[in-house]
């Protein structure tokens, strides 16, 4: 079973050839002089090259994610009239399951707000346009889908809100 693609960190560069395709295929287009001027003055560059990795890192496993959540099947909910209370107490459990989550992703992420969890609010507001309802009007799934995404815009601002709280003190 494979568990995504090898994250592979660039080499150092041993000459000046691979030391311009380094630049020019790693760091983005600001850091390019300076990195030249470090790399022809024989300074180091480990700060580049240390940055670099991790940043290939984060983008190949963003982009293993996005593969994988590009394999996930619709939900399809199967609604009675009778199921109120029951959603509302399956919704109240997600909703607290859901939080923890991000509470410990936010651990892994050194307790700060960043780019983390901007994309993982994007997903979460668009993964809520994937799950339909079978014998609900449209007008109603409108606007349950726009509370489901209301619902995961209000958990990443508390977090985020949380996580300045706890920055601050």
């Amino acid at each position: 079973m494979t568990k995504g693609p090898k994250i592979v960190a660039p080499k150092p560069p041993r000459n000046d050839r691979e030391a311009i395709e380094f630049a020019l295929y790693h760091l983005d287009p600001f850091e390019i002089p300076d990195f030249l001027l470090d790399w022809m003055n024989g300074d180091s560059i480990d700060r580049y090259f240390d940055r670099q990795r991790d940043k290939d890192k984060d983008t190949r496993l963003m982009s293993a994610l996005r593969q994988l959540r590009a394999g996930r099947p619709a939900v399809n909910i199967q609604l009675r009239s009778s199921q109120t209370a029951e959603l509302l107490a399956i919704v109240r459990a997600l909703q607290t399951g859901l939080r923890t989550t991000l509470e410990y992703l936010a651990e892994q992420h050194g307790f700060e707000d960043g780019p983390w969890l901007d994309e993982l609010e994007k997903a979460l507001i668009g993964d809520v346009s994937n799950i339909w309802a079978q014998g609900l009007p449209i007008e109603t799934e409108l606007k349950a889908l726009e509370e489901g995404r209301r619902l995961m815009q209000t958990l990443t601002n508390a977090l985020r809100s949380q996580l300045w709280e706890f920055s601050k003190g």
